[in-house]
Order: structure tokens, then C-alpha cells, then sequence
């Protein structure tokens, strides 16, 4: 099982170390017994909250120099402390300053640390292509609070969407990309199945992005001469324990904290309309070929066409 995406860092492709590559050739291989535990026990919250509590654990910090040296993490980009548990080095800061936000208020800025697939200028459907499912923004955004804006909003026909896929290895604290103000936030979804490309290839169940639980935002930008409205969405994954949202009120700035995600893979997507963003082009050429790219948190990934400098 191999899967390599590109280091926009670095730029180079490198191997991308597969979490418990056994199980998963287990639970979506060929074995009927790995795939029925998979559907019925291992995508379910009751397993996660399991799974979730042994990391809590104090003994599961026996884990952690085993696992970084596992998948190349360097501890030394991160605030140094104890970690009394494998959850607590799982949700580990960034040292202050390792990764600076951009500060070009017309340049969307990457909200987490993760592999992206960018997907520009669709129809209200988009297809995710390493796994050749069309999602649409209202299946996405389902059980939406009653509003006659947001359903004006949700009506819109053309998007483009990031989707952000983050391995165990990674950071998984979310930010905020932009500055503004929060107007919605809702919760839809109650299954964890794995988002990993090989699990996404194999798995017979086709709307793993639908069923997931995932946390909905509508979010306002005002950092430019006009409000800019666009969607963050929170994914969970198999084993992911908790979606926690930890900024408080309705105002942020670009680059503030908003959660993160426990233990698991898991998954961030950006949408917002089609006129209002042009993705950066290397993203979209390697995305179009099914290409992640590695992309680092708070980095440029592509410019806000309202706010541009050079808009007539």
C-alpha cells in the first residue's frame, strides 16, 4: 500500500506513511470479516469513544516516541511540555511563529496542516477525484438551520471547494482562515468511516463525506472592501473521538484558533462561490490529475477576486 502526494514545501513528491497499514488492508481488503467489523462496529461513535478513552489513558504516552519516530514528526516544531497521554501529544500546539498566516488580506491562507485536493469553478456538485464521488453543497451542508439567507446562499450554482485531508501524523488543530465574523454553525452526520484514499478506493459505502459527522460553519470575511461569505466544515474520521470547537464568540481574526480534532484522520473543507475565489494553479493542475498536495498551515492557496488589488 503505497500513497504519495506532493510537498508543495519541498516541492517533491515523497511516501506518505500509512497509519496502521495492516488494519486497513484488514478492514477494506479483501477479508469479509474486516469489512463487516469495519461497517458495524469500527465507523460507529460507540468505537471511537472507546478507542478515544484508552488514548486518554496515562500509559498511552509510552506510545508517542515510537509514533513520531514512526512517521518522521519532529517534536521540535512544537511547544514544548509533558504529554500525559497519546490524545495530549495528538493535539499538540505549533510553536508561536512556525507558522505565520500570510498577511496579503486579498490571499486565502490554508486553515490547517493537511494534504489538499482543490477543486475550482463546478456546477453545484463537485467531484472529489480520488474517489469519483460527486458531492453537492447541500447534501454537505444537510440539516441547515431555517433561514431564508442561508438557503439563498446555499441555491448559489457554481463553487470551488479545498478539501483538506489530515493523516494521524499531522497537527490537527483547525484555524480560521480569513478574519470575520461567524453566522451559522450546525452539526449533521454520526458515522466515522476512514477518509484515507486507499479506504475511500475500496470501500462499497460510496458517501463517506455525507455520512461522517462534521461540524458546519457559515462564515462572513471582512478583511477586504466587501463581506465575503464562504463554508468551513469540520470531517471527522474513524477513531476521531471529538470535534471541539474552541473559540468562543461570534468575531476572529485570520489565523485564530478554531478547534481540533481528537484522535483519527480526519478532514477540512473550504467552499466558497466560484466568482469570489481563483485557486492557486499549481493546486488545481495536480488536484485535477488526483494529486494531493501537501500544504502547510497558514500558507497562500489561492487569491479572493472581491479584494483584489488589481479588480476593476
Amino acid at each position: 500500500m503505497k500513497l504519495y502526494v506532493f510537498d508543495r514545501a519541498e516541492q517533491k513528491m515523497v511516501q506518505e506513511p500509512v497509519f496502521s497499514e495492516r488494519f486497513m488492508k484488514w478492514a477494506y481488503g479483501e477479508s469479509l470479516l474486516g469489512r463487516i467489523a469495519e461497517r458495524y462496529f469500527f465507523s460507529r461513535p460507540v468505537f471511537a469513544r472507546i478507542y478515544g478513552w484508552l488514548q486518554d489513558r496515562r500509559g498511552s504516552c509510552k506510545k508517542v516516541d515510537s509514533f513520531c519516530r514512526q512517521h518522521g514528526i519532529s517534536l521540535d516544531e512544537f511547544e514544548t511540555e509533558t504529554y500525559f497521554s497519546f490524545n495530549h501529544f495528538f493535539i499538540r500546539r505549533f510553536r508561536a511563529g512556525t507558522r505565520p498566516f500570510s498577511k496579503q488580506n486579498d490571499r486565502l491562507t490554508s486553515p490547517c496542516e493537511g494534504r489538499l485536493l482543490a477543486i475550482p469553478n463546478t456546477q453545484d456538485s463537485f467531484k472529489i477525484p480520488v474517489k469519483g464521488q460527486h458531492l453537492t453543497v447541500q447534501e454537505l451542508c444537510a440539516q441547515a438551520p431555517h433561514d431564508p439567507d442561508l438557503q439563498k446562499f446555499l441555491s448559489e450554482e457554481k463553487w470551488s471547494a479545498l478539501v483538506f485531508r489530515l493523516a494521524p501524523r499531522d497537527y490537527h488543530r483547525f484555524h480560521f482562515p480569513l478574519g470575520g465574523t461567524l453566522v451559522r454553525r450546525w452539526k449533521t452526520g454520526g458515522e466515522l468511516r476512514s477518509v484515507h484514499p486507499y479506504s475511500l478506493q475500496r470501500s462499497a459505502n460510496k458517501d463517506v463525506y455525507l455520512k461522517n459527522e462534521r461540524v458546519i460553519s457559515w462564515l462572513r470575511a471582512n478583511e477586504g472592501p466587501l463581506a465575503l461569505d464562504y463554508f468551513m466544515i469540520e470531517v471527522g474520521a474513524m477513531t476521531v473521538g471529538k470535534i471541539i470547537q474552541t473559540h468562543a464568540g461570534p468575531t476572529f481574526q485570520r489565523g485564530e484558533e478554531k478547534g481540533y480534532f481528537q484522535f483519527g484522520g480526519s478532514t477540512v473543507i473550504l467552499l466558497f462561490r466560484s466568482q469570489d475565489i481563483e485557486l492557486d494553479e499549481d493546486l488545481k493542475s495536480r488536484s485535477a490529475t488526483g494529486i494531493e498536495t501537501l500544504v502547510r498551515l497558514g500558507s497562500e492557496i489561492g487569491s479572493l477576486l472581491p479584494w483584489r488589488k488589481d479588480a476593476p
